[in-house]
């Protein structure tokens, strides 16, 4: 049954794996699997995005351990969750749960200081956007979308220049539809480059997440042993940056 959900697992196929190792875990409750079971069902929901399912797992696990490692374990793929999530404070916080014999272990003051840098990370206002937008292209000029910026400065100008000749030539109908549809480029380049600023946003703390991921990231992983009523050990890899 454990290998049918790691079938599903390994075939991308997570509800069907979760399913699966639910059914494990309530036919055979005290089977020897059980924690690994536990934590490739924490996996699978990272793998849909359902990250506070995942992270309700992780806080079932860590709160039923029976040993710390076990628990140590949960506490730092929560801390991982939080992180991809961009909520930095609550991926301080579980990190610091961790035991303070694995935490030295695991190397992760580095991680903590690397997690420090947050604060010198460039980000961009989407109100000082959107205000700047009031002149078509300085706002997508603020999140360095140079070619956008170009585009909404020269689109708009030359519509504003059209109704303005319309107008000054008595063409009323002609100047109404042009202003018309100027108003909607106008709005719109407004909204865009209060998304780019959403977006440039985003993207540094992905790009920051990444940079943590593989410079920092340490593997903390359960070995069974090779009997089943050995305990678990705890295995710790991790990646180093010369």
């Amino acid at each position: 049954m454990y290998k049918i959900g790691l079938s599903y697992f390994n075939g991308e196929k997570f509800q069907e794996a979760i399913d699966a190792f639910n059914e494990l875990l309530t036919k055979f409750p005290a089977t020897s699997f059980r924690t690994e079971v536990r934590f490739r069902i924490s996996e699978c929901f990272i793998k849909l995005k359902d990250y506070l399912k995942a992270i309700g797992n992780l806080n079932d696990i860590a709160f039923t351990a029976e040993n710390i490692d076990i628990a140590d374990q949960a506490y730092y793929r929560r801390g991982w969750i939080y992180l991809e999530m961009s909520r930095w404070e609550e991926a301080e916080t579980s990190f610091r749960l961790i035991s303070k014999k694995n935490w030295d272990k695991g190397r992760l003051e580095s991680l903590s200081h690397e997690m420090s840098k947050k604060k010198d990370l460039k980000s961009k206002s989407p109100t000082a956007a959107g205000i700047l937008a009031i002149i078509p292209g300085a706002g997508h000029l603020y999140c360095e979308r140079y070619k956008d910026a170009a585009i909404a400065f020269i689109l708009n100008s030359a519509m504003i220049y059209a109704a303005y000749e319309a107008f000054d030539n008595n063409l009323d109908a002609l100047g109404g539809i042009i202003t018309f549809f100027e108003l909607g480029f106008y709005s719109g380049n407004i909204y865009s480059a209060v998304n780019c600023a959403h977006k440039y946003n985003r993207n540094a703390n992905k790009n920051f997440f990444e940079y943590l991921r593989q410079n920092s990231r340490i593997n903390l992983g359960l070995s069974p042993g090779q009997e089943k009523e050995k305990a678990a050990a705890l295995v710790l890899s991790y990646n180093i940056t010369f």
